[in-house]
């Protein structure tokens, strides 16, 4: 493993760890880099702000879980992997919601709900006609606002996510087929 990647991961790791016992808004990045025995100036040269360290978080464990799957993923599989990480991850992601602001965690993540249901609109649709595009674009923008608001919400409560895997699969299923 490259010496950058350990690097990100111990700051990554740092970051986790502080925020189980400190706010976000309280840690900072000299805390950060501190906790993780780096200078400060080797968080930046890794990470613009800790905004990011979240970001890189979220999606650099994605995608190690699914660098060991064998490709291509169905899209239902990717929903299970995903409430499946977030219920391993339930208390960190707790933390990570709260962030408030422009560079607020709720923003990366609708985006990476946009992808998925992206993907599974196209292996829905990959042998019907085109639609209107600015109907596809309506129907993902709406999607993506109520799947993400609703893992938001669910993430607090103690009922595991991954429990209404088939519920939103259900949903999206009748709605793309349409």
């Amino acid at each position: 493993m490259k010496k950058t990647m350990i690097t990100k991961m111990k700051i990554a790791h740092s970051l986790k760890q502080l925020l189980l016992s400190k706010d976000f808004k309280k840690i900072t990045t000299e805390d950060i880099a501190q906790h993780a025995g780096v200078r400060r100036q080797t968080f930046y040269n890794h990470f613009l702000d800790k905004y990011q360290v979240v970001e890189w978080i979220f999606i650099s464990e994605l995608e190690e879980i699914f660098a060991k799957k064998a490709k291509p993923v169905a899209w239902q599989e990717v929903l299970a992997i995903l409430l499946q990480y977030l219920d391993e991850q339930k208390v960190f992601y707790q933390k990570a919601f709260e962030i408030d602001g422009q560079n607020a965690f709720r923003t990366s993540f609708q985006h990476y709900c946009l992808e998925i249901l992206d993907y599974c609109y196209k292996n829905e649709h990959h042998h019907h006609q085109a639609q209107s595009a600015i109907l596809i674009q309506h129907l993902l923008d709406y999607h993506t606002l109520a799947f993400s608001l609703f893992i938001k919400e669910k993430i607090y409560q103690e009922e595991a996510l991954s429990q209404y895997h088939f519920m939103l699969c259900s949903i999206l299923e009748k709605q793309f087929k349409q």
